[in-house]
């Protein structure tokens, strides 16, 4: 009788525990999105690009969220903008100096339930060109049909000139709104 006794406090005890436990999960590239708008000033045209190279470690439950965090990366020299000469120029020194700084890092420092239902909100720092600067992005996260994942879909804006991207260059606005969907694989 003891035995059995024992043998369901440990049934409860992991009931409880375990929900706690975040599972870890990789980003997919190839199934992943990372764009970025940005206006052109006196004109309604809008400069568009994307990202590849995303990679890091993303934890996450929603019912453990303070053992949840994002560690991931994109690879600035991948910018793509559909004209091959501007994408030079973002690669250069005067926008993401690529060759000197090869990775966009976020790192998360809180993640909390919004006050949408099925939104979070993510506090971290976002790193380009050596500058961190503190973010917020809201966003939601949805387990994927083979429940072997979840995609992530966000949106983030900045201000250019707080990371030195085209410090010099008028012809744009300052504002750049990042949108992201990310597949991540539990690994």
């Amino acid at each position: 009788m003891r035995r059995v006794r024992i043998a369901i406090y440990l049934i409860l005890f992991s009931f409880w525990v375990f929900p706690s436990f975040a599972q870890k999960y990789v980003p997919v590239d190839e199934n992943s999105r990372v764009e970025f708008n940005v206006h052109r000033k006196n004109r309604d045209k809008v400069v568009s690009g994307t990202f590849k190279g995303l990679k890091g470690e993303i934890v996450f439950n929603p019912e453990a969220l303070n053992n949840s965090f994002f560690n991931v990366s994109i690879a600035d020299s991948t910018v793509h903008s559909g004209n091959e000469q501007r994408d030079h120029d973002l690669k250069d020194r005067a926008f993401f100096n690529a060759r000197e700084y090869p990775y966009i890092t976020l790192l998360s420092t809180r993640i909390k339930k919004s006050n949408t239902d099925g939104f979070y909100l993510l506090n971290g720092d976002l790193n380009i060109k050596g500058i961190s600067k503190p973010v917020v992005i809201a966003f939601k996260a949805t387990k994927d049909m083979d429940d072997k994942g979840y995609v992530f879909t966000g949106l983030l804006r900045i201000n250019r000139f707080d990371f030195d991207l085209g410090s010099g260059d008028n012809a744009f606005e300052k504002e750049v709104i990042i949108s992201l969907t990310v597949f991540a694989k539990s690994e």
